[in-house]
């Protein structure tokens, strides 16, 4: 148990680490696309050692919710990869707590998830700008139109793993064999729509241009633009946070390599060394997939919102269809 730990606290280190490096691969590999040179890989790490070493300006009618919600904001994303596997995967004894509940539960990483946005959204109210209050009333509006693809998410998932705990559901992942993959697409529904949904609560194209600075048509970085100093640091990263645990979730569910404790050095090496290979592809894959697609009117997010959800809802309906063939005996 006590390795179990020791494991998770060294992934959610990886994950905190790692998070702004993957940012600033995904903007190199947009600039290379489109002929620019564009930024260094390692920029936002000194974009963020410069906030760090600033004072915040704060405004002048806000409360101890603006000071406090960067720091919740960037706790709960720090949780959330104490609790994502990423080359790790604890024994299957170790899923379980004593009483029998779920460790690492996928709802409570889904609604971290959520409280982070909902202390984004006050935070933003708080600052008493109109632009701050805009970016808030969208982000609420994100947050409606994707959090029941996330809960439709996890019960597909649970259904196929008859489990709500991440490491039981990655576990299950990883006994599929390819056929059974195909013939039971209950996870590649799944995939697809949370690879939408990553798109919403990121803030990528189609639903919000991350590298746009016009207030008028900016969403989530509109409560950015009230921050500054360490506070912006802390905002900055949790963002960079969020956007790796949707891509590390996917990888895991599409493609998972993963080694239980109590492994070599040269396997552990390897298997970091796959996930980064893995997560490189999907970034160049995003990289594309901004570059070829243009960004909707807010009205018309709904739209691959609504795909999104249609996705989830098949894969509860393959999941579920699944289960009662497989003891029908069919």
């Amino acid at each position: 148990m006590i390795e179990s730990y020791i494991h998770s606290i060294a992934q959610m280190l990886l994950y905190i680490w790692a998070a702004p490096g993957v940012v600033g691969l995904l903007r190199s590999v947009r600039a290379r696309l489109q002929g620019r040179q564009g930024a260094k890989i390692h920029q936002p790490y000194l974009d963020l050692r410069k906030l760090l070493r600033k004072r915040a300006v704060l405004p002048e009618r806000c409360s101890w919710v603006f000071v406090a919600a960067p720091l919740m904001v960037f706790l709960s994303y720090s949780l959330i990869g104490l609790m994502l596997p990423i080359v790790f995967l604890p024994p299957e004894q170790e899923i379980f707590s004593e009483n029998g509940a779920p460790l690492a539960d996928l709802l409570v990483i889904f609604y971290l998830l959520v409280a982070a946005r909902f202390m984004l959204g006050l935070a933003g109210f708080d600052a008493a700008s109109p632009f701050g209050g805009m970016g808030s009333s969208r982000e609420m509006f994100v947050n409606v139109i994707s959090e029941p693809t996330l809960i439709m998410a996890a019960y597909a998932m649970a259904m196929s793993a008859h489990t709500t705990s991440l490491p039981g559901i990655i576990q299950y992942r990883l006994h599929l064999s390819p056929g059974d993959f195909l013939t039971n697409p209950s996870f590649l529904l799944v995939v697809c729509s949370l690879y939408i949904v990553m798109l919403a609560e990121t803030g990528r194209i189609p639903f919000d241009n991350p590298d746009t600075h016009l207030e008028l048509t900016m969403m989530g970085k509109a409560i950015a633009l009230e921050y500054s100093g360490f506070l912006l640091a802390f905002l900055e990263w949790a963002e960079a946070m969020r956007l790796m645990f949707f891509m590390t979730l996917i990888l895991n569910l599409l493609l998972p390599v993963m080694i239980f404790g109590g492994e070599d050095f040269w396997r552990v090496l390897v298997a970091v060394v796959l996930y980064f290979l893995r997560l490189i592809g999907l970034v160049v894959f995003v990289a594309v997939w901004e570059l070829t697609r243009v960004k909707l009117r807010l009205r018309a997010i709904v739209n691959p919102a609504v795909i999104a959800f249609i996705f989830s809802i098949l894969a509860v309906v393959v999941a579920v269809s699944s289960n009662y063939f497989s003891e029908e005996g069919f």
